[in-house]
């Protein structure tokens, strides 16, 4: 192993010093530093208006809700109708959107305008297959402090 090569251990000491020192829980000091890997995803609740293109919604992320739509997040919109959802994401050299329209039916999208709610990706993949942001039935999601 070359001298600069760090362990495991020496890698991971300092993280769980400071996760021990910061007072979360394991989920929450996790997604802070977005360890899981895991995409932020924010949710334009309310009605937005889907004939825009990239620039237009880039637009509604930078002016309306201030934050930059150039970071690596997922932004979702839903039209008045609740029948489309367009998720627009940088990924560095541009934008991709992500679209899904639905014949029958309608998405158990939120209803408070203006308002910018962080989900999960499971709680995206949820709103994408028709069901709310809390189901009904579905485990509420523990985390154990003692392991044996």
């Amino acid at each position: 192993m070359d001298k600069n090569e760090l362990t495991k251990t020496e890698l991971w000491t300092k993280p769980i010093q400071d996760f021990h020192e910061s007072g979360l829980s394991q989920k929450e000091w996790c997604q802070e530093l977005d360890l899981a890997g895991g995409t932020t995803v924010y949710l334009a609740c309310g009605v937005t208006d889907l004939r825009k293109s990239c620039q237009g919604l880039a637009a509604i992320i930078k002016l309306k809700f201030h934050l930059d739509p150039y970071s690596r997040c997922m932004f979702a919109f839903c039209n008045r109708r609740r029948t489309s959802i367009k998720i627009l994401q940088w990924d560095g050299s541009g934008f991709w959107i992500l679209m899904k329209r639905l014949d029958h039916h309608s998405f158990h999208w939120p209803d408070t305008p203006d308002e910018l709610k962080k989900v999960t990706l499971k709680e995206i993949h949820w709103l994408c297959d028709g069901l709310s942001l809390e189901p009904k039935g579905a485990f509420k999601e523990h985390h154990p402090k003692i392991v044996i």
